[in-house]
């Protein structure tokens, strides 16, 4: 992830959990900051510094300000009340300082697979386990347009040992579907009724 975002591609880490999201995020900014890639510190919110050069994304839509949820972009300073920001589009918006203090601005380093979906980058880099299902692994393996990485933990056994089929557990999780079936499915079941 580091060395796309570094050579100024469109680059992101998916996770399938939030937990995840937040600790990929957290590395990312102190890789970044150890590196000197990452600005000043301009403000922070609660538990959340945001700093020049940080990659946000809108969690919530103020179309007043022109961020909508899942827009992605870069702080590129402070406004009289929030945060000036270059979204991917190009264009300028302001994250209001209640935009901010309601939680609604994030760091967009990663995120998860079902915020995701339909955002294409350039490189895309999917953390798997056991947790992923089919549909969650085919939008997180098709969110790049030149890349798609796929990094598993390791399958373990119920002792903790290493099992000797690595992806084991990746391989059957990705086999089963989650996809919730509708009426219309079933036509000739619903015949009757």
């Amino acid at each position: 992830w580091h060395a796309s975002h570094r050579d100024g591609s469109a680059a992101l880490m998916l996770a399938p959990t939030r937990m995840d999201v937040a600790e990929l995020n957290a590395q990312a900014r102190h890789l970044l900051r150890a590196k000197g890639e990452l600005g000043e510190d301009l403000l922070a919110v609660g538990e959340t510094t945001f700093a020049e050069g940080d990659v946000v994304i809108g969690h919530k839509n103020n179309y007043r300000a022109g961020l909508l949820n899942g827009d992605r972009g870069v702080v590129v300073g402070l406004a009289d009340d929030g945060l000036r920001i270059k979204l991917d589009d190009g264009k300028a918006v302001t994250a209001s300082s209640d935009y901010l203090a309601e939680g609604h601005l994030g760091h967009g380093y990663a995120m998860t697979v079902f915020k995701a979906q339909g955002i294409t980058v350039d490189h895309a880099y999917l953390l798997g386990d056991e947790g992923l299902f089919k549909e969650t692994g085919y939008v997180g393996l098709t969110r790049g347009r030149q890349e798609n990485r796929f990094y598993s933990v390791v399958s373990r056994d119920e002792l903790g040992n290493q099992r000797d089929d690595r992806l084991a557990d990746v391989r059957f999780a990705l086999d089963q579907s989650r996809a919730r079936e509708a009426a219309i499915d079933f036509p000739n079941q619903m015949k009757g009724m």
